[in-house]
């Protein structure tokens, strides 16, 4: 018997994240028939639609879009009738409402979602932290960060330490080997910000 598997474009006027996530989440109630997702990211012209629809037209796949700009969204909505494709507004919908509801026109800006922001830098910062002072690098980093994980080698420290990171923590992380004396700046340290 044969594999059964389907090909889904993720369109969309910014990165294709959120498009990407859905498609995902929907694909897992079909495990473990394939499901293949080809994103087309940043497209800003009927040119990069055409693209996609040609793409998809010539293997029957679906496209589902998270197009904000409003004559992209027309523009999909045509041309995917037009070749009778089954193509999935996930945002258009939801936009349309929230404009009735609130009474106001949204800003139709791409990346809204993943606009820069203090958050973000904050978040960037702590990944960079953990990255400099991962393994004990520089055990200077002992002193500056909200967390110290402490424990023996290929215990996922530097996992963790990424998570944390992604949460705006900056994460030292600094492992015990028994042929090496634990740096003395562990010892300067509150023992809050340890853990072992």
């Amino acid at each position: 018997m044969s594999q059964v598997s389907v090909t889904v474009y993720v369109v969309s006027d910014s990165a294709g994240d959120t498009g990407e996530l859905a498609v995902r989440a929907a694909a897992a109630q079909f495990h473990p028939m394939a499901v293949h997702i080809r994103r087309a990211a940043f497209i800003h012209t009927r040119e990069g639609i055409d693209a996609v629809i040609h793409a998809a037209e010539a293997d029957q796949s679906i496209i589902l879009y998270t197009l904000v700009i409003p004559f992209l969204r027309d523009y999909m909505v045509e041309q995917a009738a037009k070749r009778k494709l089954t193509a999935i507004d996930l945002l258009g919908r939801l936009i349309d409402n929230l404009e009735r509801t609130l009474g106001r026109e949204p800003r139709h800006e791409p990346g809204l979602n993943h606009a820069l922001n203090a958050a973000y830098f904050r978040k960037v910062e702590a990944v960079e932290f953990a990255v400099r002072y991962d393994d004990a690098r520089d055990v200077t980093g002992i002193l500056k960060a909200d967390i110290i994980l402490v424990g023996v080698s290929r215990t996922s420290k530097t996992p963790l330490s990424m998570v944390l990171a992604h949460k705006t923590f900056k994460v030292a992380n600094v492992p015990l080997v028994p042929e090496l004396v634990p740096p003395r700046e562990l010892f300067a340290v509150p023992p809050a910000r340890l853990s072992v």
